[in-house]
């Protein structure tokens, strides 16, 4: 299974995202395993869905996706575990800005790296105009499974 290297930051957008080089993209994702160190998820990205299971925990896990079809999709919504999460992903540059619309009111940074060493070193780029609120890469709290069960931690 190939691995993802993957921080994530809780932050606060500082302007307007219409600067016109982010890419926006439609997600409604849910679940349908949840354990504390796996996940199978289900996403419809735009018109297109896939399933990811997920193996591990923090910086590093293993993860493995596959595009499936609409019917499949929809058919696992029939045993998800928890809610739907919504939200608008705006992408640059390897970047990802995660705008939750249910459940609301938070915006998520993500980053996927090569090795653990550039990820170590990153530093966000001003031109992202965003607020570091907090690292929340190893806050389990902040993983989207959680999120789709818990909701987001006060």
């Amino acid at each position: 299974m190939p691995k993802e290297i993957e921080r994530k930051w809780l932050v606060k957008l500082t302007d307007y995202l219409g600067g016109g080089f982010w890419q926006s993209n439609t997600i409604e994702q849910f679940y349908v395993e949840v354990s504390e160190d796996r996940e199978i998820r289900y996403r419809r990205k735009n018109k297109n869905y896939y399933r990811t299971e997920k193996v591990g925990k923090g910086l590093s896990r293993e993860e493995n996706e596959i595009e499936v079809s609409e019917r499949e999709y929809e058919n696992a919504k029939n045993i998800k575990v928890g809610n739907v999460i919504y939200k608008e992903r705006f992408e640059h540059e390897g970047w990802e800005l995660d705008c939750y619309i249910k459940p609301g009111d938070h915006v998520i940074l993500e980053r996927e790296f090569i090795d653990e060493l550039e990820a170590s070193t990153v530093v966000i780029p001003k031109e992202l105009e965003v607020k570091v609120i907090k690292d929340v890469t190893n806050d389990e709290r902040y993983k989207n499974k959680n999120i789709a069960i818990n909701g987001f931690p006060s």
